[in-house]
């Protein structure tokens, strides 16, 4: 699920390295759909030499997944630190604002794309009564970043360990580009997030850890450039007693390509997401990876599909590990159908 729209990527960042579990989304945000190009040019004159670092943004490049001698939890954490210090470099932009809804119809792309969309409306449908506001009325959802939802078309998918899975669309998801130059101090956060990350880092894969590193920030930089607003869907998980999660909204053409993924726990730990009609099954596949003294093996959970919601119910470990390294799609028949590079070099 890889999107350069928006931004789901509230991240394997928050999810990594010290592996605490919230009830936020940790939301991938694909930026490996596209590549970038860094090119540093030395200037000098006569009277002072002067160095200049010119970032050139080239069409997208996937650096493919990550290589084995890089610590990706170091990265992680990078873009958390980076986050924390400026909320506008978040894949999200860092702004929640109050949700509005909407009695409009969606796009005939999105119903197409989510076939559960056209059916009639049942009372079970309706958002939990806890989710608006006492006196005004209006739907609040304070951990989703999103725009206006359409009231209407909001469709309870599927009920998996208790938690009740809606499948939300809205219009104005996203958010506007931000400048090269606040976009290039969000890039210059995270090399220096990262930079302070290395003395954890074995120290054969210090360089290696770098050069990813800088690589995908480099395309986080792109996509907050080129971020736009746009129309899509999300998955929200509403818990029996209150309190959920959700992922973040993603356009239609994204659900086709690459789906969306998002994660909640603890108790159980549950990764979920949406995928394009025809997918009757996903498969997360997790890389071995080292936690201080704890080594992880690898493994992979796989989940049906019902109303293009999945739900994959996981192991505490997987929560400790790093995001998925791949999803795969398959057909009723078992064909795999797309193997979706779910680990950057994304978000």
């Amino acid at each position: 699920m890889n999107a350069h729209e928006r931004l789901e990527r509230q991240l394997r960042a928050s999810v990594a390295r010290a592996g605490a579990p919230s009830l936020r989304s940790r939301l991938r945000l694909r930026l490996f759909s596209h590549g970038i190009t860094v090119l540093v040019v030395a200037v000098t004159t006569t009277a002072v030499a002067a160095a200049a670092v010119t970032l050139v943004v080239s069409k997208p490049k996937n650096p493919g997944p990550i290589p084995r001698n890089v610590d990706d939890s170091a990265v992680a954490a990078a873009w958390n630190a980076a986050w924390a210090k400026d909320r506008t470099c978040e894949p999200g932009g860092g702004l929640f604002t109050r949700t509005q809804s909407i009695t409009a119809t969606p796009s005939q792309a999105m119903l197409a794309t989510l076939p559960v969309l056209r059916r009639p409306a049942t009372r079970g449908d309706r958002l939990p009564s806890r989710l608006y506001q006492r006196l005004s009325g209006r739907l609040w959802l304070p951990y989703i970043q999103t725009g206006a939802v359409y009231v209407r078309y909001v469709r309870l998918a599927r009920i998996a360990d208790g938690i009740s899975f809606y499948l939300v669309p809205a219009d104005k998801l996203g958010h506007p580009p931000l400048s090269t130059t606040a976009a290039n101090r969000c890039y210059e956060l995270t090399v220096a997030a990262l930079q302070a990350e290395l003395p954890t880092v074995p120290r054969a894969e210090r360089a290696p850890t770098r050069r990813y590193g800088e690589a995908e920030f480099a395309v986080g930089r792109y996509n907050l450039e080129t971020s736009k607003v746009y129309d899509g869907a999300f998955v929200l998980a509403e818990r029996p007693g209150g309190g959920g999660s959700g992922t973040g909204g993603q356009s239609t053409a994204t659900i086709r390509q690459t789906g969306v993924l998002g994660f909640s726990g603890p108790d159980p730990n549950l990764w979920y997401g949406i995928v394009p009609p025809g997918v009757a099954s996903v498969t997360l596949r997790f890389a071995a990876s080292v936690h201080g003294t704890h080594r992880l093996r690898a493994f992979s959970v796989t989940g049906n599909v019902a109303n293009s919601v999945f739900v994959l119910s996981a192991s505490r470990r997987s929560a400790q590990q790093n995001w998925p390294t791949s999803a795969i799609w398959r057909s009723p028949s078992g064909k795999v159908i797309k193997t979706v590079n779910e680990r950057p070099f994304h978000p």
